[in-house]
Order: structure tokens, then sequence, then C-alpha cells
């Protein structure tokens, strides 16, 4: 029998409002909405495998639901357990020019 379920996305999975996730959560009696705003998939991949390897996922009682984000999504893990999800990267490129010439630069 399913018993947790584990979402994972951007805004358009956790948000403020009702989402996918919390609709198809319903129907468990565990629910885990990993969904962060602005994330890119690079985070979403990243969080679904340090999940697993956290919760170790069962196909016997768990069920993942993935969304996927637009490919010009942008985000870095910054320290151990922190994630900078800013969205779009055309929206970033002071702060990514920031990065560059702080690791960088001359």
């Amino acid at each position: 029998m399913k018993t947790r379920f584990f979402a994972f996305g951007c805004s358009l999975t956790k948000h403020k409002w009702s989402t996918w996730a919390d609709a198809v959560g319903l129907n468990f009696s565990q629910s885990i909405n990993f969904g962060q705003g602005g994330a890119s998939n690079y985070y979403i991949f990243n969080k679904f495998l340090e999940t697993d390897l956290e919760y170790n996922f069962n196909s016997e009682s768990d069920v993942v639901g993935i969304m996927l984000t637009g490919i010009n999504r942008f985000s870095w893990k910054i320290r151990h357990n922190h994630w900078m999800t800013s969205g779009e990267i055309e929206n970033i490129i002071d702060e990514l020019m920031f990065i560059i010439e702080k690791c960088w630069g001359g």
C-alpha cells in the first residue's frame, strides 16, 4: 500500500496557494513537498537524490511526483542544505557576474 508522497518542483509545486502536489498529497497518510519557488531542474534533480538518501524511497510504499521547470532556470547550492533559487537566469545576471568576478576575477 502506498502511504508516502514526495513532491519536487518549482513554485507550481509549492506555493502559498494549493498546487497539484497538495491535491495529490491528500491521498496519502504522509505528504512531503520539496517544491521551491524559482527552482531549476538542477535543484529539482539534486533535491530528489538528497531526499532519496535521507528517506530511503521504497517502491512498495512511496510515490514520487516531479514537475520539471523551464530550462532557463539557474540554482546553486551555497551551503550544506541551502540553495539559491532565483529563477530565470536573465533575472540574475548581475549576481552571477559578481560571483564569477569574486571567484575567478583579477
